[in-house]
């Protein structure tokens, strides 16, 4: 579901990649398929005793699905968390330099600290149904589906809260308060009009001025949308063959003055009524993620299984996990509102 538009981003796509599983590991890893699916269809219940827990593989495996859907699982760093609410200090007070003449002292410094940022951890449940098969060579290929369809099910629902859920609850995907609905985020609206280069840069100097020092920066919209900032640079940057390099990501750094920009349809798309025309349109986010949002989770995940209906045969499986996510500083997020997405 994520598309890298730059060759940068799939760089970083292919450092993240697990090493190859060698023969022995990857028996192991087929034995622990084989033997969990045996123990799932056994006629356990969730509620039983005698219920398997998952083994670390299939734990394992369904959380690197979750993380390679979820961009922002790869850009943010995940707190650990070991209760359902942590509280993070937050530090407001800066170091003050002085240059003091011989005989007086120099000025305190004397850190501050504002208002806690409290992590709440929710739950976020898959489901679905089995059908038994009690051919034992076809456990393995049903406990990889599973595997690769709660993992995908779960990563998308957290990108979409995280990128633009609006915290009301009315929803599965509007658990969190996202990115795109941060309150007291610096905004620009486009009116329903293309996204350019232009719009980046004087995102990227809002940046530059309230934080100093260049901070690193991701850009996150639709491909609908980030398609008119192709157009943009196809047409303008053609001198010097400055638009073939951008888009093959030699030039990004300098000439954007991002990191990376994520191409996600996980961004929601809408209508909007320029006055004229009804056009498509989507936001666009640019923010610095050391700032702008915390994230965390419990690093457990719970499989369950309910009783098998006899009228379909098919039986339950769910998995869950906790997960947490808050905007942090409203400032590190700077919101491009009703780009062009059609």
């Amino acid at each position: 579901m994520i598309v890298p538009l730059f060759r940068s981003w799939s760089g970083e796509l292919e450092k993240e990649k697990l090493p190859a599983l060698t023969e022995s590991e990857l028996a192991r890893r087929e034995d622990a398929y084989r033997e969990f699916g045996k123990a799932l269809m056994k006629g356990y219940l969730s509620t039983d005793s005698n219920f398997p827990e998952a083994p670390p593989e299939v734990a394992r495996d369904i959380i690197d699905v979750i993380w390679y859907v979820n961009p922002i699982r790869r850009i943010w760093s995940f707190r650990r968390m070991a209760s359902d609410t942590v509280k993070i200090k937050v530090k407001t007070g800066k170091v003050v330099i002085s240059a003091p003449p011989e005989g007086v002292a120099p000025s305190e410094t004397k850190p501050t600290w504002g208002t806690d940022v409290v992590l709440s951890a929710k739950e976020l449940r898959a489901w679905t149904e089995v059908s038994e098969i009690a051919v034992e060579d076809a456990m393995i290929d049903i406990v990889a589906d599973l595997v690769k369809d709660f993992g995908n099910a779960m990563g998308e629902t957290e990108a979409r809260n995280f990128l633009a859920g609006d915290g009301s609850g009315s929803d599965v995907y509007n658990i969190f308060t996202g990115l795109a609905n941060a309150s007291g985020a610096k905004t620009a609206d486009k009116k329903g009009a293309g996204l350019t280069v232009d719009d980046i840069l004087e995102a990227v100097t809002y940046f530059e001025e309230t934080f100093g020092t260049p901070p690193r920066l991701y850009v996150f919209g639709h491909p609908q949308a980030l398609k008119h900032l192709r157009k943009d640079i196809m047409a303008n940057y053609k001198q010097g063959g400055y638009a073939e390099r951008i888009l093959t990501g030699y030039e990004i750094e300098e000439i954007l003055g991002v990191r990376d920009v994520i191409s996600t349809p996980l961004m929601p798309v809408f209508d909007y009524n320029t006055g004229t025309e009804t056009v498509k349109a989507s936001h666009v986010v640019i923010c610095f993620p050391e700032r702008a949002a915390v994230a965390g989770d419990r690093r457990k995940l719970t499989i369950e299984k309910g009783p098998k209906d006899v009228k379909t045969g098919l039986t339950p499986y769910s998995v869950s996990e906790r997960v947490a996510w808050t905007i942090a500083d409203a400032t590190a997020i700077y919101v491009i509102q009703n780009c062009l997405a059609q």
